[in-house]
């Protein structure tokens, strides 16, 4: 009788220190799914076009699954040369971005949300 409640407790034991530790792996793994999700830089997940003739950029919204409030352009040495917010243009807008005024070289253009960006590097030739 004593071997039968011991070795129903030690059943019992084992199965909730399998169930708690694999809590424990699902929580550890929804937090580095959310610390990575903050840190998203990917330039494969929107449609950016070029028109090299009219040097414009174009950023098509209704591709990106963020709710975006500003577009930063930054130049190699990380200086912002365009900041604008974007969070009251609708979802389905194409925005361009006009690089005719910048200086030949290579920038970065950031589409943030509150707590996701996007970044695509261009050239200006």
């Amino acid at each position: 009788m004593q071997r039968k409640f011991l070795f129903g407790c030690l059943i019992a034991f084992s199965c909730f220190g399998t169930s708690l530790s694999a809590q424990t792996a699902s929580n550890d793994l929804n937090l580095t799914s959310s610390t990575t999700a903050l840190t998203l830089s990917s330039d494969d997940n929107w449609s950016f076009f070029h028109d090299e003739e009219n040097h414009t950029y174009f950023i098509d919204f209704e591709t990106i699954n963020l709710n975006l409030s500003e577009i930063i352009v930054t130049n190699t040495v990380g200086e912002v040369v365009v900041k604008e917010d974007v969070i009251d243009l609708p979802v389905n807008s194409i925005y361009e971005l006009d690089c005719s005024q910048f200086p030949k070289g290579e920038y970065t253009v950031e589409l943030r949300s509150y707590t996701k960006f996007l970044s695509k590097k261009i050239a200006v030739k």
